[in-house]
């Protein structure tokens, strides 16, 4: 098949599931599908909101993937491989690299990485990101993302990212060695 009449059969599919699923809504879920923030939040919000009146781990996905979705839209939101390369005057090779020496945070989404903006400042990576970014080797891109926009108890209930920002990084590494060990606040 070529690639436009691929396109046409996907978009024929996607829309008969979205016309059938608008159908079902009932109006208070339609307006909240209305009132997302953004495209693909209304997406969810018309998709997934039906089934988590049937389903409480459905209940459980949903909450953890408008979540991550938050923690990504915050503090400036986050930009593709190519955005951070151009923004740091490196290529996309070198980006990559930098994430896997654990001098970058780079965080999983489909189709490949995307970068939070909170971790640049003038077009170079916050200073000491690097050496709090090795000290929590051990957790996974999502982890280390919460650990940096959630209060911290060792932090007297501060957000480690607003401590590298104040110039606090000493404090927020002997934080981030410590950080599966405490609770939140």
């Amino acid at each position: 098949m070529k690639s436009a009449a691929l396109d046409e059969a996907l978009m024929t599919r996607i829309t008969r599931f979205f016309a059938d699923a608008i159908e079902k809504l009932p109006p208070a879920d339609k307006a909240k599908a209305l009132s997302a923030s953004d495209d693909i939040l209304s997406v969810i919000e018309t998709v997934a909101r039906p089934r988590t009146r049937t389903s409480p781990e459905y209940q459980t996905k949903l909450a953890g993937a408008l979540q991550k979705r938050k923690m990504l839209d915050a503090d400036g939101g986050v930009i593709g491989p190519s955005e951070a390369a151009s923004l740091l005057g490196i290529t996309r090779q070198a980006v990559s690299q930098r994430r896997t020496a654990n001098k970058l945070l780079g965080v999983p989404v489909a189709g490949g990485f995307v970068y939070p903006v909170w971790q640049f400042s003038s077009g170079e990576v916050l200073e000491d990101l690097a050496r709090i970014l090795r000290e929590l080797s051990y957790c996974d891109a999502w982890m280390r993302v919460v650990f940096f926009l959630s209060r911290n108890r060792a932090l007297g209930g501060r957000r480690p990212l607003d401590e590298i920002r104040g110039g606090r990084a000493d404090d927020v590494e002997r934080a981030a060695r410590s950080y599966l060990e405490q609770g939140p606040v």
